[in-house]
């Protein structure tokens, strides 16, 4: 198995580009360098719109590090959870295995009864 290669950004494989302007989302991930084979557009994935291609003659600054961790909280995902249950209002029924499934097998007769 070779090396991978790297997707083309300058062309949409797409069948259906209904317009010629390039989608937002997509030149937002080219440029924050989070586009790749598992990235998918926040506008319908394979269905949206625009085009997924740079235009003509865009080059991308690579010399520019990015950092992706700028919005990133420094808070702990154990104290974001604590915040946030202190948030609830008292006296919520408590999640056990017992009453989780009980949810479960409702909303599944719930769904079927659709």
């Amino acid at each position: 198995m070779g090396p991978l290669k790297k997707p083309d950004l300058y062309t949409d494989k797409r069948d259906f580009v209904r317009t010629e302007i390039i989608c937002k989302h997509f030149l937002d991930a080219v440029t924050k360098k989070t586009f790749g084979w598992g990235w998918k557009c926040p506008n319908g994935g394979d269905q949206c719109t625009y085009k997924h291609c740079l235009p003509p003659g865009f080059v991308l600054d690579e010399g520019e590090d990015v950092n992706l961790d700028d919005d990133y909280d420094e808070i702990p995902i154990e104290e974001l959870i604590e915040e946030e249950r202190a948030k609830l209002p008292p006296g919520g029924t408590k999640v056990t295995l017992e009453t989780f499934m009980a949810w479960k097998a409702k909303k599944e007769a719930e769904a079927e009864a659709i």
